[in-house]
């Protein structure tokens, strides 16, 4: 018999991440932040105020806005995707873990949602919202991360995950809606209490994306092979993680933080916090700052 596909992926996910890769995902951050910082007096970071005491998780709301844009997204497969709103917020809530912990999170949250969504074909993304579909299996990944999971606990949770993953589109068709957002919502909730759920002791379908009933049967047409990136990580491919890019990731700050109505001195704070591997108790300041 073959290795299930999450299985496989499980495997992926556990093995450590290089300070050279954690500083991409530093890069990844930033510009999350800069997304939840730009869409600030947007109705979506309302509702998120709205809903929670919680700085990473009323930023699922805001930090959606700006990301799901055309034009902000990334080419993935048959997909224009961006994993970092439904990532971010499930690898920054859990407030006792340090930085490079919250970054290795970031990387493997992408390499999960990314993997997923290379695997998917048009069909799929013609349908489902793919931050949702793929962005179920990022967080779950992400806080399985920050628990500190073990091959076979990602495989379970990633399974239960997938088995409740997904998002429909319609409401592209209705302007003005929150619903893009709260998909974004559902996502983190749901891999965040996947993950929390195996660490308690519950178990989930390994071969659920292939499975007769599964993922891929009922979501796709023609699905493909998981993504890699050889020996890397799949964050590694994404644009705007390259050298001489901090100039311009100051800028894009600056910017955002304008649109948000705050002073613009805090895209330096924000940069000094993300490159501190000491920066975990700040980050959750200016989020909660921010999100306000």
């Amino acid at each position: 018999m073959s290795e299930a596909i999450l299985t496989h992926l499980a495997r992926r996910l556990a093995r450590p991440v290089s300070p050279e890769t954690q500083n991409i995902a530093r890069a990844h951050l930033l510009d999350w932040l800069a997304g939840v910082a730009g869409a600030r007096e947007s109705e979506a970071a309302a509702m998120g105020g709205a809903i929670s005491m919680r700085g990473w998780e009323r930023a699922t709301y805001g930090g959606s806005v700006i990301a799901m844009l055309p034009g902000h997204q990334a080419s993935i497969g048959a997909a224009q995707l961006s994993p970092g709103p439904a990532v971010m917020p499930a690898a920054l809530g859990m407030p006792s873990s340090d930085l490079p912990a919250r970054l290795d999170a970031i990387v493997r949250g992408y390499e999960a949602s990314l993997a997923v969504a290379m695997a998917l074909d048009s069909h799929h993304f013609e349908h489902w919202h793919g931050e949702a579909s793929c962005g179920t299996l990022g967080a779950c990944a992400a806080f399985g991360s920050v628990i500190g999971f073990a091959p076979v606990e990602y495989a379970n949770a990633l399974g239960n995950a997938a088995s409740v993953a997904g998002g429909l589109l319609h409401f592209q068709h209705e302007p003005d809606l929150l619903t893009g957002s709260w998909h974004i919502y559902h996502a983190v909730r749901t891999g965040r209490d996947a993950a929390l759920h195996v660490h308690y002791g519950a178990t989930g379908p390994q071969g659920l994306l292939e499975g007769a009933q599964g993922l891929f049967a009922a979501m796709t047409n023609e699905p493909g092979p998981l993504g890699e990136h050889g020996s890397g990580w799949l964050i590694e491919t994404l644009a705007g993680t390259g050298a001489g890019e901090d100039t311009a990731m100051l800028e894009k700050l600056t910017e955002q933080l304008a649109a948000g109505g705050l002073a613009s001195d805090q895209a330096e704070r924000a940069q000094t916090i993300v490159m501190s591997d000491d920066g975990a108790d700040a980050l959750d300041t200016m989020l909660e700052e921010w999100t306000r």
